[in-house]
């Protein structure tokens, strides 16, 4: 299923709160509808239809209990919004995965990244530019089509210690909470998404981030 078109954060946001205006009044509707359609032997059909409108409208509030600092990311990075459903249940498994290991990382003490620390280090450069956009709070420009063919390469050259439990994934500099912590590594498959398609290249790395997931959440300092 194709990706749908990227907007802003900000832009993002208002729709967001204006999905979730209708789905509260759809909500309100169902509910003073449902005894009159009853009382007047409604199609069940046209009631389902009601129904699927209001799972869609939920659908599109994505992954719950995002630390608040990150909320206004969700779309952004894939974790709300239309291609939060199309991403498929690997995508939604592994942000749920994210998610633990994002909490867990909060109690390490660790702290955003500077701008120094971000143009040194040795991450793809469109995610260091996000990085640095996001610490100004505006918006970041999106990587070139070629963006999944980096990241996997990025990937692949990382220790194999990076992805494993007791290994030396503490060590890495986005190994961190926060908006220039692990949050990008969903960023950079969701783009790789984007740009590539969500294909054999685009799984492996799912299992590969997955990996260094599961290696924060087997630390034992955490």
């Amino acid at each position: 299923m194709p990706l749908s078109k990227w907007i802003p954060p900000s832009e993002a946001q208002k729709l967001l709160s204006q999905t979730l205006i209708e789905m509260r009044i759809l909500e309100g509707r169902m509910r003073s509808d449902r005894m009159a359609r009853a009382q007047s032997g409604m199609d069940w059909r046209t009631l389902l239809l009601g129904y699927s409108t209001i799972n869609t409208l939920i659908s599109l509030r994505g992954l719950s209990g995002v630390p608040a600092p990150l909320q206004y990311l969700r779309e952004e990075v894939g974790l709300a919004g239309p291609d939060w459903e199309s991403l498929g249940a690997e995508w939604k498994a592994l942000a749920a995965l994210w998610l633990r290991a994002e909490v867990l990382l909060s109690k390490s003490g660790r702290n955003d990244l500077s701008f120094d620390q971000i143009r040194q280090c040795s991450i793809p450069e469109p995610w260091k530019d996000w990085m640095s956009a996001k610490l100004m709070n505006i918006d970041a420009n999106r990587p070139a089509e070629i963006f999944g063919t980096i990241f996997t390469e990025y990937l692949n050259k990382l220790p194999s210690s990076t992805m494993a439990i007791g290994g030396t994934v503490m060590t890495e500099i986005w190994c961190r909470p926060g908006k220039t912590g692990i949050i990008g590594l969903l960023l950079c498959l969701y783009w790789q998404a984007e740009c590539s398609g969500a294909g054999n290249d685009w799984k492996m790395n799912i299992t590969r981030v997955g990996y260094i997931f599961n290696a924060i959440l087997g630390q034992p300092e955490l």
